[in-house]
């Protein structure tokens, strides 16, 4: 099985690109020298990326930091996608307590008495139809009218 490696020719006054240390082996040949088996930049150069990224090889002697999937911006600080727990978590929290307040003033506005009126009313009609009207009185609240 042939492996195919990267090699440079250059002339011998030149170094290998990137530094003798990212190839495997460079050897001295007359007037030339050959660089062959680059090895990846980020080992040998110690890169460290940020957090939500990884070090990928960009060539002899040169690394770059790539963002992992859904991230991205500067030093891959920001987070791709809609946030949704943070928009809708205050949103539902504050409508619940929006609901529960109101429920505890309504319920807090009726008054025992209201009730007994009702409640004696009811008692004294007995005329079905009569009944009625009051039921329907009760309902939107304007017993005092009667």
């Amino acid at each position: 099985m042939i492996e195919c490696q990267m090699f440079r020719i250059l002339p011998r006054r030149c170094n290998c690109t990137g530094g003798d240390s990212v190839w495997k082996q460079h050897i001295i040949n007359g007037s030339v020298r050959q660089c062959y088996g680059q090895r990846n930049s980020c080992k040998v150069l110690n890169v460290t990326c940020p957090g939500n990224s990884a070090c990928s090889s960009n060539g002899p002697g040169f690394s770059q930091c790539l963002c992992k999937p859904s991230w991205h911006g500067y030093k891959c600080l920001v987070k791709s996608g809609f946030p949704w727990l943070l928009i809708f978590a205050p949103v539902g929290g504050s409508t619940v307590v929006l609901i529960v307040v109101i429920l505890l003033i309504q319920r807090r506005s009726v008054t025992p008495e209201s009730h007994i009126k009702v409640t004696r009313m009811k008692e004294m009609i007995t005329n079905g139809k009569k009944l009625l009207i009051v039921e329907q009185i009760l309902l939107f609240g304007t017993l005092e009218n009667v």
